[in-house]
């Protein structure tokens, strides 16, 4: 480091005066411009002959005496006094500086302007500028979009902007590269950062790499982000509570092993558990069997060849007495060629004591699809033929003629030993017959007897029967629900000059005017779809009730009321099943209770609640009819379209029949329980079976 000293010349020696005043100088001080300068005595020997020199390039001062040692004064040790700018932080000041008054300080130099340069678009992406109304009418919202947002806009839209407003639309620029575009959306992506340095504020993915690469760079993006982030951690929302509500806790303290050990000390572990498990299942209920076995059948050559039985009926009040409809095994078209043609129909009565001849046929002029005794007056029995007409029959004088060879037979049989005769069945024509004009017109679906405490007037009221049961009702697809009054027979005028073949013609003709009392539209609360019911369950009447249920084609289950014969008369409707329900039957037990059996599924309902209180799983087969146990009331009996039978007890099982039996190898149609011995009849197509349930 440069230094500025005082030096005297060689031959010259300093007197001691003159380094003592030397010594009392003041020390170096700062001037106002920030300059160091150092006062130096005016002391000049004579015997000094040069002038001691400034240099101005050394940040040091120094004074030192004639042998070279720093100069001290009194009890002030030997050292050196360092007076550099650098050990007192000041700037060293240039020589042309020295003596100058400092000037103003110059403005900071800004720093030099960084040029933006525009961002290039990727292959196949195009950017564009979109005013808010072009956006909306593409389905872009452009003030609520994000930055980096992508949206869809069907290409169709695009291309119709472009032909509608030709060279003012703002996708016409890009005509060319559009309309190669095969795929039905394009993909924007909004932007408000201006890379292009052109105020577009939209990007166009105008092919399928461009658009496969854009979503390929999100995903990759995503998943960095993720794994940088990590797993995330389960935050609870209060859902906690929920689930420890819900998880099943021990009732009792868990089994200790000691405990575990002892117990198998006791019992026998070899032994198979599963050979005595089936033998628990079939001994269901503490019964001795559990079986569906035939005990009868019927089957008659000159009424029954190739014919379906479509209903069965018990003769109340007679034993082993039962009622098959013989109809024709026709499908819906063929029954449309042969309509309005005359056909013969039959009824046939059968009895246990001769299975080969019925005892009796009913004549029908057209197919009976349901038929029922009166339960008051047992020679009474009405049917619902497929032509939409309600007939009845009148018994009494052929179960006369019936008793008296029955009689004859046995006074035959006991003369000549073993010997059978046969005799053909006794023929029986109607007694009433409703006229084609005020007749359903569709098929009589369904047909019932009413409680011998109901009867109603002609204007719809309900009036007292004195335990007759002179009441009936029908109901068919048609939406009318019928009530007909057996008594009702009218007697005609008759001439006195008329002749007497003349007369009895006229009083056979009344049997054919029959007309129905009271007549009950059901009123859907769809006003395009119309009611179809097929069954009608009519417990609700009894006691002076007035609300009776019917299912629908449509797998509906409705009440109504029949105080109600036109207008709102529908109380409540129900959707459970698909397709038509084939049965609707209360239970012998719990009058509140229904079953209903649609073609996949049978439900339990009950009264005053709008929804199925059981509903069984879907069959493998189409269910065909079904019926209540008479002895047990959690007994179900459902028939299925390929001859089965399944037995449910909702007692044992819910989720599956707890027996199958196979009873035939065409379709069940009609199953009805002898309530006297709880024998099940079962109407197949072609035959009819007798089966004795020991399972009820």
């Amino acid at each position: 480091m440069a230094t500025s000293t005082v030096e005297p010349s060689a031959a010259e020696v300093t007197p001691p005066a003159a380094t003592a005043a030397a010594e009392t100088q003041p020390p170096a001080s700062v001037d106002a411009v920030g300059m160091v300068s150092a006062s130096v005595p005016d002391v000049t020997p004579t015997s000094m002959t040069s002038t001691p020199v400034l240099q101005t390039d050394a940040p040091s001062l120094a004074v030192t005496d004639q042998a070279g040692s720093p100069a001290t004064g009194g009890a002030i040790p030997p050292a050196t006094r360092d007076l550099s700018l650098s050990a007192l932080d000041i700037p060293i000041p240039s020589v042309a500086s020295v003596g100058q008054k400092k000037g103003p300080t110059p403005p900071p130099t800004p720093p030099p302007e960084i040029v933006k340069e525009p961002a290039k678009h990727p292959q196949g992406v195009f950017s564009l500028y979109l005013k808010q109304d072009t956006a909306l009418s593409i389905g872009l919202d452009r003030d609520e979009a994000k930055h980096e947002s992508l949206h869809l806009v069907p290409t169709q839209k695009v291309f119709q902007d472009i032909k509608t407003r030709g060279t003012g639309s703002e996708f016409y620029p890009l005509k060319g590269q559009l309309q190669n575009y095969w795929e039905p959306n394009f993909t924007f992506r909004f932007i408000n950062d201006d890379r292009y340095l052109n105020n577009d504020n939209f990007e166009i993915y105008a092919t399928y790499d461009a658009r496969e690469k854009l979503l390929t760079d999100i995903a990759e993006a995503i998943a960095i982000k993720e794994e940088l982030e990590g797993p995330r951690v389960w935050k609870c929302l209060g859902s906690d509570v929920e689930v420890e509500a819900e998880n099943m806790k021990d009732a009792r303290p868990p089994v200790r092993y000691v405990d575990a050990l002892q117990q198998n000390e006791v019992m026998d572990l070899y032994e198979d558990d599963f050979a005595t498990f089936a033998d628990e299942d079939y001994q269901l209920g503490d019964k001795t069997t559990t079986a569906v076995t035939e005990y009868q059948s019927f089957s008659d050559i000159t009424y029954g060849r190739s014919k379906m039985v479509s209903a069965v009926d018990w003769m109340p009040g007679r034993n082993g007495i039962v009622a098959a409809a013989i109809s024709d095994s026709k499908s819906f078209d063929e029954r449309m060629q042969t309509a309005g043609k005359p056909s013969d129909s039959y009824v046939l009565v059968w009895s246990f004591l001769d299975p080969i001849h019925p005892q009796m046929a009913l004549e029908s002029p057209s197919d009976v699809f349901c038929m029922r005794f009166n339960p008051v007056h047992p020679m009474l029995i009405a049917g619902g033929c497929y032509n939409g007409q309600v007939i009845l029959w009148d018994l009494t004088a052929a179960q006369d003629t019936v008793d008296r060879r029955h009689k004859r037979q046995l006074e035959d049989k006991s003369e000549s030993g073993n010997k059978k005769t046969s005799e053909k069945a006794v023929l029986v024509l109607m007694n009433l017959l409703s006229s084609a004009r005020h007749s359903h017109s569709s098929i009589v679906s369904d047909i019932h007897w009413l409680p011998e405490d109901f009867q109603m007037s002609v204007k719809g009221q309900m009036v007292g029967n004195r335990g007759l049961t002179n009441f009936l009702a029908s109901v068919s697809a048609d939406g009318k629900v019928t009530f007909w009054d057996v008594t009702s027979k009218a007697e005609p005028e008759l001439n006195p000059e008329w002749s007497d073949e003349r007369k009895a013609a006229a009083v056979e003709g009344e049997k054919y005017k029959w007309k129905p009392v009271v007549e009950i539209v059901l009123a859907s609360l769809d006003p395009i779809k119309q009611v179809g019911p097929l069954k009608v369950a009519i417990h609700g009447l009894a006691g002076g009730g007035t609300q009776f249920y019917c299912s629908t084609e449509f797998g509906e289950i409705l009440s109504a009321d029949v105080t109600s014969p036109s207008g709102d008369n529908i109380k409540s409707i129900s959707q459970c099943h698909y397709g038509p329900v084939r049965a609707l039957l209360a239970s012998p037990f719990y009058k509140t209770v229904l079953l209903s059996v649609g073609i996949w599924t049978f439900a339990l309902w009950k009264d005053s609640v709008k929804e199925p209180i059981f509903v069984s799983r879907c069959a493998e087969g189409y269910l065909t009819t079904g019926c209540w146990s008479p002895t047990r009331p959690a007994v179900i009996y459902i028939g299925l379209i390929d001859g089965t039978i399944e037995v449910w007890d909702l007692l044992d099982h819910s989720h599956q029949p707890s027996m199958i039996a196979t009873v035939c190898s065409c379709q069940l149609t009609v199953m009805e329980f002898w309530r006297i011995s709880c024998k099940l009849i079962i109407a197949l197509q072609q035959v009819l079976f007798w089966h004795a349930v020991s399972y009820s």
